[in-house]
């Protein structure tokens, strides 16, 4: 008798832990789906909050060649430790200009993590031998984004990715440009072949972006000649200043055979063919002056 009753109650001893098992990771995993809910959640809010209110804490801030994302707060709504980390690049228009990525961050339950990221942008990058790029960035708005993503690990049950991005309107980089022929500096070369006189190009560089290059102008047209041809020419450097006022400094040299008397400039309409040198491509656009 007493061995036939060993066996039934090993069985039943083996139901129940396998019963409490069954229980207990049920459990886990409702807390666990709860916790992961809840995290979701939170970390959905927060990428709404960034691209639809300029006014919650986090912040993106373009300056000459650095990117900056502070402000990130990143909560750990669980009862479990959370793995995440935050990356993604930066973009002008289709063009790459950096990427970043915060490595692997580990916040405790309850916790909760702030972050500042900084990067290095490279407009070589973007805009090398891109001739249609530079063009829109000079004379019209373009997009900057930044794509990026964050990945969590609710150690050691669940995983989740989300992906956002955000977007700010900049530009022009030569908006308002101006170019002024300063006639009454004008000077006679050391060997009076040629007439020097300041070429002046003034504009506002709406834009974070910087970058130094070359600009060129050829005068096409004066008033005392009746075809268009090569009448003069002007060179200086630009050294491109981010949201700020800028100017190039160029001093101009006509031949004394183009004017009619003396170092005096006619008074008329002058046209200029100017081309800016950066990033190993050329932009040409014409300008007109009046004197």
């Amino acid at each position: 008798m007493s061995s036939s009753t060993g066996p039934p109650m090993i069985h039943g001893a083996l139901r129940l832990v396998s019963i409490s098992l069954v229980i207990a990771l049920i459990a886990i995993g409702a807390s666990a789906g709860y916790s992961g809910y809840q995290e979701y959640r939170a970390l959905s809010s927060l990428f709404a909050s960034t691209s639809q209110s300029p006014s919650q804490s986090i912040k993106y801030t373009f300056n000459g060649t650095n990117f900056s994302l502070s402000g990130f707060n990143v909560p750990n709504n669980m009862s479990y430790p959370l793995s995440f980390s935050i990356f993604g690049r930066i973009l002008l228009e289709h063009s790459p200009m950096g990427s970043f990525t915060s490595g692997t961050q580990l916040i405790a339950p309850g916790q909760t993590k702030l972050l500042t990221i900084s990067v290095g942008l490279n407009y070589t990058e973007a805009l090398e031998s891109d001739a249609p790029l530079l063009q829109k960035i000079l004379f019209n708005q373009t997009n900057m984004f930044v794509n990026y993503t964050i990945s969590a690990s609710i150690i050691p049950l669940l995983s989740l990715n989300l992906t956002s991005s955000a977007s700010q309107n900049i530009g022009p980089v030569l908006q308002n440009l101006n170019v002024q022929i300063v006639s009454s500096e004008a000077r006679l070369s050391a060997n009076q072949s040629m007439i020097l006189v300041p070429l002046i190009a003034s504009w506002t560089n709406k834009t974070p972006l910087t970058f130094d290059g070359t600009l060129s102008a050829v005068l096409t047209s004066m008033p005392n000649q009746q075809s268009p041809g090569n009448y003069g020419s002007a060179s200086g450097a630009v050294a491109l200043i981010p949201d700020a006022e800028n100017s190039a400094n160029m001093t101009l040299g006509i031949p004394t055979s183009y004017l009619l008397s003396g170092t005096s400039l006619p008074s008329g309409s002058y046209e200029f063919q100017f081309t800016l040198d950066a990033y190993g491509t050329s932009v040409v656009f014409n300008q007109s002056v009046s004197i």
